[in-house]
């Protein structure tokens, strides 16, 4: 057999694995799904227990609201409002709990999710709202969605898992 032919054949795969290498090599970012200690991740969760308020006109109004904010550097503060008065509470949270929030918004593309509004707008009698505002290394995200008594909601699962991540902090800070 001539030789032309077969080194033309074994060339093409050794051709078509430069052709994927070179770019992958010659990437000036880092891809966003890798975990890196030095991303800057901030939180803002606000959560609104919504009751019908009575009067001429049927409206909702708030009667209890709890406000999370976490910061880059895991400090944490948590705002809680109910029958009129005010709680604070705050601590650090630790490097194992910032790296699972980095990691479940990072690793599961969370900051692709589309800016958005799932909110319901046939639920009636008691529920809750939220209001997501997730920054990752200068990129942001707000959300906002309801859910009945019972935590169901139009929201994506992706969503609640973070929702349900910082429900487990805020529980933790208010003891």
């Amino acid at each position: 057999m001539p030789r032309a032919p077969v080194l033309a054949i074994g060339a093409i795969p050794v051709a078509v694995a430069v052709l994927i290498a070179v770019p992958l090599l010659t990437a000036d970012r880092v891809p966003a799904t890798t975990l890196l200690p030095g991303d800057m991740i901030g939180f803002e969760h606000v959560r609104s227990h919504m009751a019908p308020s009575q009067g001429i006109v049927e409206r909702e109004r708030a009667t209890a609201s709890r406000v999370l904010e976490i910061d880059a550097s895991g400090a944490a503060r948590l705002l809680v409002t109910e029958g009129g008065a005010t709680a604070e509470h705050s601590a650090v949270l630790g490097a194992a709990e910032l790296q699972r929030l980095r990691a479940l918004v990072k690793e599961t593309g969370f900051m692709s999710i589309a800016p958005g509004s799932f909110v319901d707008d046939g639920l009636s009698g008691e529920h809750y709202l939220h209001a997501l505002r997730v920054t990752l290394n200068g990129e942001e995200r707000r959300l906002r969605w309801s859910e009945d008594s019972a935590g169901e909601g139009p929201a994506p699962p992706i969503v609640i898992a973070v929702r349900e991540e910082l429900d487990s902090i805020a529980g933790s800070l208010r003891g």
